[in-house]
């Protein structure tokens, strides 16, 4: 059922992906999966590449995983990553048919890149943290967001990330509202427009959302 459901939703969401299957242990109870992207990043597709990632525990553990298809191939083919219990991996199209992923890990906040092949290089932007979001944009290139906890708050943070070939160095980590956090943010939504990159997020310095 769970299969069935995760199969369906992948069908609706593109045409690419009309007779692709995706084998996520179908029919054990014990098994779930979420997809929690923040920004319900977790599909994303570039020309003939589709990229899908998510967190199921069918190891006995919380694990991220990313499924890879050409639009010829019949299946997605699946690879895990990240350290140890992984959570709310994310993920956004480079221009190359390669993919930039975003998690949580054991290490802290995890950012990497992936082609047909699955993970390619990795570096870690923080020691604690989550709700990551990445984008690329064709003249400011990739950045990444996450929220990591500061005092009793959880505070926006981004930082420029460097692709050279399999390279990947993320540049110097900044907030993305100088002012002291006086409240939540958190789940932000990162996207590519003509004018730039876009950022938005969740703020409850009013005492609210």
């Amino acid at each position: 059922m769970r299969r069935a459901l995760l199969a369906g939703l992948l069908a609706c969401a593109s045409p690419l992906l009309a007779a692709a299957t995706l084998d996520v242990a179908a029919g054990d109870a014990a098994v779930f999966i979420h997809l929690e992207a923040s920004g319900r990043a977790s599909l994303a597709v570039y020309a003939d590449r589709v990229g899908l990632v998510w967190e199921d525990n069918r190891s006995g553990a919380p694990r991220c995983h990313l499924g890879v298809k050409h639009r010829a191939e019949p299946a997605f083919r699946v690879f895990p990553f990240g350290r140890g219990e992984c959570f709310e991996p994310g993920l956004s199209p480079l221009p190359d048919g390669r993919f930039l992923l975003i998690w949580e890990d054991e290490a802290g906040v995890g950012v990497g890149i992936a082609g047909a092949d699955g993970p390619l290089a990795s570096s870690v932007l923080a020691p604690a943290g989550g709700q990551g979001a990445v984008a690329h944009h064709p003249s400011l290139g990739a950045m990444a967001v996450w929220t990591a906890p500061e005092g009793r708050w959880r505070r926006l943070w981004s930082a420029p990330l460097r692709i050279d070939g399999l390279a990947l160095s993320p540049g110097p980590a900044r907030p993305v509202d100088a002012a002291p956090p006086r409240d939540d943010q958190s789940f932000p939504a990162l996207a590519a427009t003509a004018e730039g990159l876009a950022l938005v997020w969740e703020d409850r310095r009013l005492g609210h959302t």
